[in-house]
């Protein structure tokens, strides 16, 4: 969101709440081009002529508005003085990138447009106001320094691996949410047996599970607890498999086969070998 009005929006709504609700369609008149007057004591340093084109607007004549332009260095109240950004040849690509960072309205009508020359993307970059600006009048000097890259320069490899974790079955309970805060470490002995790969019969795996859980698992067949298509994807330290519960030394990681109507996805039976 903008801090700042749009200019001759702002100057429109300004003359309707002024003047007892006159409403100038942008449209239907022409806006003369701002110019800089004495500044007065309430800070008003602008005069604009706005005038009827014809029969069409709803009002005939011309009309001198005064309004304030603000004036460039006072954004270093606003903003850091300075700022990062990345990939800037012009005073105008500052400024516009100034729009996305602090919420500013410049525009190719504020600001004088010229080359930037830093060196490794470190300097300064002075903003000027153009004499035509509605909004703006003076000029800033910022210091810059490398940064703000765009994504579509830093993250060049865009195919990505996996990304279907915890499970893409979406209507089950996510199988590691039910095994990940319970302690296996009572059946360790079944556990630090068992390999990687290893699927088909898993009946000890599932007389782990029943005895830890209370559970009814079965090894085949279709159930809410069922192992059957079930493969063991990881057997080892917890350090090796940065998802695991690192207070515990091994995990079994199981994947859930479609058998198993109560749960999918992933179960991690965490375990501790007994101390030597």
């Amino acid at each position: 969101m903008a801090l700042y009005k749009e200019p001759l929006d702002a100057i429109l709504e300004s003359i309707k709440t002024l003047n007892s609700g006159v409403s100038l369609g942008r449209d239907e008149y022409i806006f003369g081009a701002p110019a800089s007057i004495p500044t007065e004591a309430s800070g008003v340093n602008t005069s604009m002529t706005i005038t009827s084109p014809g029969v069409a607007s709803p009002f005939a004549g011309e009309v001198s508005v005064k309004h304030i332009r603000l004036n460039l260095a006072d954004l270093l109240i606003l903003i850091p003085n300075e700022v990062a950004v990345s990939n800037i040849a012009t005073t105008l690509a500052f400024a516009l990138a100034l729009n996305k960072f602090y919420g500013l309205l410049f525009t190719a009508d504020d600001i004088v447009n010229e080359p930037v020359v830093l060196a490794n993307g470190t300097g300064t970059i002075t903003l000027t106001a153009l004499s035509t600006s509605r909004a703006w009048v003076g000029s800033v000097t910022f210091n810059v320094v490398p940064g703000r890259q765009l994504l579509a320069d830093v993250i060049t490899t865009t195919k990505l691996d996996g990304l279907d974790y915890p499970d893409p079955y979406e209507a089950k309970p996510f199988g590691n949410a039910y095994s990940y805060w319970r302690n296996f470490s009572a059946r360790y002995s079944a556990l630090d047996i068992l390999l990687t790969g290893e699927s088909g019969d898993l009946s000890s795996v599932k007389d782990v599970l029943a005895y830890i859980t209370g559970d009814a698992w079965v090894s085949t067949g279709s159930s809410r607890y069922s192992l059957e298509g079930a493969e063991i994807t990881y057997v080892g330290e917890t350090s090796g498999y940065p998802e695991t519960n690192q207070n515990y030394q091994k995990v079994v990681v199981l994947k859930l086969g479609t058998a198993c109507l109560g749960l999918a996805g992933r179960m991690f039976l965490h375990y501790n070998l007994p101390e030597t």
